[in-house]
């Protein structure tokens, strides 16, 4: 508790903060440092599948977003899917999986599409069922239940079983799957504030204080509502909505990137970084200022 003039505990966490990370223990250093460096390491990682998974090998610009989550009006989720133009290395590529042969797999993509676009009518379901349910095909994932390992298949949440499975995907400007949006925020929107609510309070026992101390943290809640929330109005509405994802995940992720460097810089060094950049940010501010 603080005494009647107000200086912190030597048990609290105030004291921490007035001596920066720095002057926490050693062994406190050496776990905070390793949780630190490994966020960074978790952050590139992260890019990397944001290009690999989400954009086929280049960060996904506002037209991707865009279908991602809005949908094409030009094209279903199969002709998106099954495009043979994708790169080989792209998760996202299924026309692999529409056979064996070339030859298999060229038939069954012109069967499938043919069947999109003619309005994908029931009185032909049973012309596309076999490529679409077949185990060998698109059913050895797309199915629901366990596969033969006793695993849930990797897709059991998106079968291809019926008819009524399927339509969805074959409607032309289909978005994103209520089901799978509802998901995808449950699991991110979790992720993202556990992750900026710990960033944050470790960046705040550091020795940086002033606008920087409150801008960085709430630069990083402020790109979660914008990124997931753009999720949704993307879907929802369209264009311009897909940009603030864009603007949202760029914000969310500089914030992060900075407080994690800044406070990896006073816990590792002692703030040599901190110590270069103080100077320029205050000739900033005067600048400004006389402007």
């Amino acid at each position: 508790m603080s005494g009647a003039g107000g200086a912190p505990s030597a048990h609290g966490s105030p004291a921490a903060a007035a001596g920066g990370l720095d002057a926490l223990p050693g062994p406190r250093r050496v776990v905070l440092g390793a949780f630190l460096g490994l966020l960074l390491a978790f952050y590139g990682a992260a890019q990397v599948q944001l290009r690999v998974a989400a954009g086929g090998g280049s960060l996904p610009g506002p037209d991707a977003v865009l279908v991602r989550y809005h949908g094409d009006p030009l094209k279903s989720r199969l002709h998106l899917a099954l495009d043979p133009a994708r790169a080989e290395t792209d998760p996202r590529r299924m026309y692999t999986f529409l056979g064996e042969t070339d030859d298999d797999r060229a038939a069954a993509h012109r069967l499938l599409l043919g069947w999109v676009e003619a309005g994908a009518p029931r009185a032909r379901w049973a012309e596309v069922a076999p490529v679409l349910t077949g185990a060998k095909t698109c059913g050895g994932c797309h199915a629901r239940g366990a596969d033969e390992g006793g695993l849930p298949r990797v897709k059991a949440d998106l079968p291809f079983e019926t008819y009524e499975d399927v339509l969805p995907s074959a409607e032309r400007g289909a978005g994103m799957p209520l089901a799978e949006l509802t998901t995808t925020t449950h699991n991110h929107l979790f992720g993202f504030a556990v992750l900026a609510a710990l960033v944050g309070w470790i960046f705040t026992g550091t020795r940086w204080r002033g606008p920087v101390a409150v801008l960085l943290p709430l630069a990083a809640f402020v790109g979660i509502v914008l990124d997931v929330g753009g999720w949704w109005l993307t879907r929802a509405v369209g264009s311009p909505f897909q940009w603030s994802v864009i603007v949202g995940g760029a914000l969310f992720g500089a914030s992060i990137v900075a407080m994690v460097v800044l406070s990896l810089d006073e816990v590792a060094t002692g703030g040599v970084l901190a110590r270069r950049l103080r100077p320029l940010l205050a000739a900033l501010r005067l600048a400004r200022r006389d402007a």
